[in-house]
């Protein structure tokens, strides 16, 4: 256990309050608690695994190939932008990755059905064939100086490079979508009953039998039993136990996306569940996914926040300050002052993924930045109360290229 002081407070999602064990360390700025978060994670992980010359679960061997797969990873996530390139034109050859499992997320193309024949009842002319939903016509593209390893999902490969390990998704109903993203992608139909009955399921069986499970439990915590709270349990926070199940897997993608606590907890905690993980799976494979915001009003949007399209003519703003680099760019992401007012402690996200990303680079592990990509698509959520999560097939087509080139890389003994 990392020390803690005891007598401070935890935020929960309605506004009360609950005893957590720690308390808020008096940093003057964010540049303070980084360093500080830096230092403990040094401290905790050094004498487990030498971050800098191995990530544990890969063939990458050696500061420079990991530091290359870093930049690779960087570059892919973080470099790219969405294009617009309607599905069957001759700008794409994406098709939209089948959807096999929670029927949720297709509700958005059973609203888009609805309002395609809306648009066309009432004529003397037949109904025109369903288009792809608006949101589908846009790719994420990334730049020409990281090419892809692979621009389609190869199952069979996949397979290949998870070696028979088993792998343990742990998170929130976010991290459930990436769930049954993996399903689709391995093309693997199957049952789940919800986030809370989800059995583990065989995703591979050659060369090796590898499995996946889901266990949701909202801010990683390491508990070996459900908290009944005296038999009252609520369901605002959800922490199944999941720490009894680490011996059976070895490879985690992880994700802690509520806003319960100050930062520095959120750190400690972080720091306390990888280092469980890595002292029981010294050699497991450890992801984390970076956490996404939400955006307020999403029904009233028709297109991601920024993204480019060729076709678009050159502004005038663009003629003037432009040296053609901006040609056809469109939108703007959102700007501090906006991020500030986004509710659920979303704003603190960025925050939160920069403090998690050194503490899993720290572990050995990889850090997954879905966040600079998805935060750009209030266009593509499943709509009405439900502003967060996707819709399948949908954006999260584009992440499952990027997670099995992921996959590809770190079998890779040299980065190209």
């Amino acid at each position: 256990m990392l020390p803690d002081t005891p007598g401070s407070v935890r935020n929960t999602v309605d506004g009360s309050s609950s005893h957590s064990g720690h308390m808020n360390a008096p940093y003057a700025s964010f540049d303070e608690l980084q360093a500080a978060v830096a230092d403990l994670a040094q401290a905790t992980f050094a004498p487990m695994v030498d971050a800098a010359a191995r990530i544990p679960g890969s063939a990458l061997d050696g500061p420079e190939q990991v530091a290359a797969f870093r930049s690779l990873l960087q570059c892919w996530t973080q470099q790219g932008a969405w294009v617009h390139a309607p599905m069957g034109s001759r700008y794409s050859s994406r098709v939209p990755l089948p959807h096999f499992q929670d029927p949720h997320y297709e509700q958005c193309d059973r609203r888009w059905e609805k309002k395609w024949h809306a648009q066309h009842a009432g004529t003397s002319s037949p109904i025109p064939p369903l288009p792809p939903r608006p949101d589908m016509n846009y790719g994420w593209q990334v730049p020409a100086t990281c090419p892809l390893l692979a621009t389609t999902i190869d199952p069979d490969r996949w397979c290949k490079e998870l070696r028979g390990r088993h792998t343990l998704l742990t998170g929130d109903l976010t991290q459930y979508q990436l769930h049954d993203l993996m399903l689709d992608a391995l093309n693997k139909p199957t049952v789940c009953y919800g986030e809370l009955g989800c059995k583990d399921h065989t995703v591979c069986t050659m060369p090796r039998k590898a499995r996946l499970q889901f266990v949701r439990n909202d801010v990683l915590s390491t508990r070996t039993k459900v908290d009944l709270q005296h038999g009252s349990p609520t369901s605002d926070i959800i922490e199944w136990p999941y720490s009894r199940q680490l011996l059976w897997f070895r490879i985690f993608i992880l994700n802690r996306s509520p806003v319960l606590e100050d930062d520095w907890t959120f750190a400690q905690e972080l720091v306390e569940t990888v280092a469980n993980i890595r002292r029981m799976q010294p050699q497991a494979l450890i992801i984390y996914r970076a956490s996404i915001a939400g955006h307020p009003y999403c029904d009233d949007a028709d297109a991601p926040l920024l993204y480019r399209d060729d076709d678009a003519p050159m502004t005038r703003w663009q003629r003037w300050f432009g040296t053609g680099q901006r040609n056809g760019t469109i939108g703007q992401p959102w700007t501090d002052a906006q991020r500030t007012q986004l509710p659920y402690g979303w704003s603190r996200h960025i925050r939160r993924n920069q403090l998690a990303q050194a503490i899993v680079e720290a572990a050995g592990g990889v850090y997954l930045d879905m966040a600079t990509s998805l935060d750009l698509r209030p266009d593509a959520h499943l709509g009405g109360s439900d502003c967060l999560r996707f819709c399948m097939p949908g954006p999260l087509d584009d992440w499952a290229t990027l997670l099995y080139n992921v996959f590809l890389a770190l079998g890779m003994d040299t980065i190209p």
